[in-house]
Order: C-alpha cells, then structure tokens, then sequence
C-alpha cells in the first residue's frame, strides 16, 4: 500500500491507523481530524502535530476538517474543504491527495459499520488507476441504530454516486 488512510470519527480508528503504519504497511498516513477532534489529537502521542493546533487557532469552527500526514519523521497538516456531506468530502479531499502523491493504492480505516460505504465512496472518486482496500477498526462495536443509520447512508450514497456519474459532476 502506499498510505493508509484513517475517516474521521471515533478515536480507535486513529489508533488501529497508526498502529498499521507503524508496522510498515504502508509509507504514509492520513489522519482526517473533523471539527472538535483536535481537541483528543495529543492523545496519540505522535512527536509532531505538523501545526494542528496553530492551523485550527486560524480557521474558524465551522470550517475545521484537516488531513494530518504522516510519512518517516515528517508530520504536516492541511485543510479540508468544509463543504458537503462528511464521507463524501473526506473521500474527495482524500482523491485530490492521491492523485498529488501520485499514490497508487489505500488502505482505507474505519468502523466495521462504516467501512462498506467508506470503500465505496473512495473507489468512486478515486477512480479506477487507484486500488482501495478496507480495514476496520476491530475493537469497536456497532450498535443496531448505527448499523441501521448506516444502511440508510448507503443506499443514499449509492442514489448520489449514479446521479453523479450520470450527470457526469
């Protein structure tokens, strides 16, 4: 793999993300910080923020989403567009990073309940010279609501993903 990258969200999915990279799975690792995770950010004791803290200290609550990267002892930091639905903008932001690491696969982290979605979104926008693969986060459990609401997500992502490829946006 050449990155790995981990969807915003519970705190294990960072975790289990660096615990891979850590392993050598891949070169690379995206962390998605949505608006109010900065705040547990320290908790995984990287040696670096690559300026979240300075980044989020400038950018107005609203429009906080970062990819913190992570690649040998280099950490940097980038904003993430705060327009449109979360899974969708973390998998087009995430699209754009490929294409400009010149990255040709990703191990995409997330909750088991969440994964199906996540894949299937960042295989769409990625397209077809990019190769996505899963890996859920294995300690957390899904409750019946989330799966529920999951399934729901799904078939709307599903719905937005034909039109899209049918209106050709």
């Amino acid at each position: 793999m050449d990155a790995i990258f981990v969807f915003a969200g519970h705190p294990a999915r960072k975790r289990h993300g660096l615990a891979l990279w850590k392993q050598g799975k891949a070169p690379v690792l995206v962390l998605s910080v949505a608006r109010f995770e900065w705040r547990r950010f320290a908790e995984l004791e990287l040696w670096d923020d690559g300026g979240l803290v300075s980044l989020v200290e400038a950018t107005p609550p609203q429009e906080r989403h970062f990819f913190v990267a992570v690649r040998g002892e280099t950490v940097e930091t980038y904003r993430v567009s705060a327009r449109g639905w979360g899974t969708w903008r973390e998998a087009e932001a995430l699209a754009d990073f490929l294409r400009r690491e010149n990255a040709r696969s990703v191990l995409i982290v997330s909750s088991a309940s969440h994964l199906r979605r996540a894949v299937m979104t960042v295989r769409a926008m990625a397209g077809p010279g990019i190769r996505v693969e899963g890996e859920p986060t294995p300690w957390l459990r899904s409750r019946r609501r989330a799966v529920l609401r999951e399934a729901l997500k799904l078939v709307l992502y599903r719905a937005r993903l034909a039109w899209t490829s049918l209106s050709g946006r």
